[in-house]
């Protein structure tokens, strides 16, 4: 019974969280044809003016379409993230599985991991974005290298576990290569943890990515990003608080469901929970 109830309340997350997902995502792929306004095009006479049927969420101090800004930025922080799960999940895999499998390696990469996950991810990767200079490719070699000892953790301790179990011994009984026990044997039995790890891994780049544009050091204006509309707009919060509003709730949105969705995801498939 308590676990039915358990897992009602973890489905609801994922429902939620799969909502606002969608949404997000709707929005970051369909901008061009949500709004015919451009993003950075300048309008100086039509500067600061509030919500109205012509500009949905007002506009900025140089006339241009808040909405349109926003639906924009939020596929920039979108493509952004999308990147930075990859790389990381790519790099963090085979960094993992090289630890997990070999003993060998293991204690030099875990002493390398362990010191990387010592500073918080986003210290790292203001550090790096504030050595390398602003742009969508430098924040996203920033951020993946902030962020793949998260991923490489996961899969070491995920590998570390499985190689144990006796269908791996068969397969080195009958003659298979490391690579093909890692990769037929191994991989698919921990891509649950790693899917997992992904998902909260994007929540947590989205934070990341608006904080870098906030300081300046993301997505280079005039092109739109969350993080870089909340910091133009702080300047206006008494006479245009739509301007900070508005992508404030866009980033909570973001963050919120692949939050929801990470935990409930993580929560539905560790069997410890169960207990």
């Amino acid at each position: 019974m308590k676990r039915r109830k358990r897992n009602k309340i973890l489905s609801t997350y994922i429902l939620v969280g799969s909502v606002l997902v969608i949404i997000s995502v709707f929005i970051g792929l369909f901008a061009p044809v949500l709004t015919q306004q451009s993003p950075t095009k300048m309008f100086p006479q039509n500067r600061l003016q509030p919500p109205s049927q012509e500009h949905l969420l007002g506009t900025d101090e140089f006339g241009r379409d808040v909405a349109s800004r926003i639906f924009y930025g939020m596929r920039n922080s979108l493509q952004v993230s999308v990147l930075v799960v990859l790389i990381t999940t790519v790099i963090g895999l085979l960094v993992g599985l090289i630890a997990g499998f070999y003993p060998k390696t293991d204690m030099v990469i875990s002493r390398v991991l362990d010191a990387m996950m010592s500073f918080p991810e986003i210290i790292i990767a203001i550090s790096l974005a504030a050595l390398w200079g602003s742009g969508m490719v430098n924040i996203v070699l920033s951020m993946s290298f902030a962020y793949f000892s998260r991923m490489a953790r996961v899969v070491r301790a995920s590998t570390i576990a499985v190689k144990e179990v006796e269908f791996i011994d068969s397969g080195r009984a009958a003659g298979a290569s490391d690579g093909y026990i890692l990769f037929k044997y191994i991989l698919p039995n921990i891509l649950s943890p790693i899917i997992v790890q992904a998902t909260m891994v994007f929540a947590s780049a989205i934070i990341v990515e608006a904080t870098l544009s906030f300081l300046g050091v993301g997505i280079k204006p005039p092109e739109p990003s969350l993080g870089g509309l909340l910091s133009d707009g702080r300047n206006f919060l008494p006479v245009a608080p739509w301007l900070v509003i508005a992508p404030g709730v866009a980033i909570v949105i973001v963050a919120l469901g692949f939050n929801l969705q990470g935990d409930g995801l993580r929560d539905l498939l560790d069997p410890r929970l169960d207990e």
